[in-house]
Order: structure tokens, then sequence, then C-alpha cells
């Protein structure tokens, strides 16, 4: 598996984990970051954590950074949340509460990427570009919150 070897990875044509519907990675809409550094974490009915990559464990559940006495991991995706965001892939795996895909990154909803899809390339394009400086004027705007606040009104406000 790639997540094994801390692959990051963009576009794959597969299902969605666990479903049969296709995964936003299969429309080139969704990246996986440095999965060891930020696992996948899901709770099968018994109720035990499942993570993957299973080396995560140790070193990455905990996803406090500030820690006394102890360096600054690396590779963290809480440190890119932003990066990513202000570019169009506005929804955070590691927000979800099962699974938690700290890894994950994506654009907006289904229905958003099907109206993509279904326009020529250079409409597609200007649907997009609108999305993101939607969310981006919406961050500005909103000066007098933090970030985390910010980001909740502004991905509700621009998710389609």
């Amino acid at each position: 598996m790639s997540f094994s070897y801390n692959n990051t990875s963009d576009f794959n044509g597969r299902s969605i984990t666990g479903g049969a519907s296709w995964s936003k990675h299969a429309y080139g809409v969704a990246i996986d970051i440095n999965p060891l550094q930020n696992p996948y974490i899901s709770y099968p009915e018994e109720g035990s954590a499942n993570i993957l990559p299973p080396s995560s464990s140790k070193f990455f559940v905990n996803r406090n950074n500030n820690r006394p006495n102890k360096k600054q991991r690396v590779g963290m995706a809480e440190n890119v949340i932003d990066v990513f965001a202000r570019h169009g892939f506005i929804i955070w795996g590691g927000d979800w509460d099962t699974p938690i895909d700290y890894q994950h990154f994506e654009v907006g909803s289904y229905n958003f990427i099907h109206k993509l899809i279904n326009q020529s390339p250079d409409s597609a394009r200007q649907m997009f570009n609108q999305y993101v400086n939607h969310y981006n004027d919406c961050i500005s705007k909103h000066i007098q919150k933090d970030y985390a606040s910010k980001r909740t009104i502004c991905i509700n406000e621009v998710r389609q």
C-alpha cells in the first residue's frame, strides 16, 4: 500500500473507502499528504480504533504539536490546512468525526464536482476560480474572528 511508504497521492481511480461510489480521488479533486504523519483512523463496530498506517499509532495519533521538551513534528497536515483551502481544497478529513482522515484534503461537494465535470474546460476553470475566490474573500472579510471560526463560516458559505 502506498501509504505504508508515506507517499502523498492525488488522482486514484478507486471507490470510496468502504463504499461503492467513486472516491473524490477518482475525479482528481482530493489529495492525501504524508500518511505516516497524518493517519486514517476508523472505528469499527466493536469500538477499537483502526489506524492506517499502523506505524502511525506510536507517534502521530496524538495531534498536539506543542509538547513540552519535545521537538515539533514535521509533515503534520494541521500546518497546511489554510494553504490547501486557499487553493480550493477547503474540506479537511481531520475535521471529520468518523473516520478521521488527517491526510485528506478535498474540493467541495459531489454536487459541485459533477457541475464542474459537465462544463467545458474553460467554463469549469472559471467556475472553480469563482469558488476559490469566494472562499478567500470570505476569509478576508471576517477579520475579527479567530481562524477556526472563519474557516467554519466560510466553508459553510462556499460549500455547494
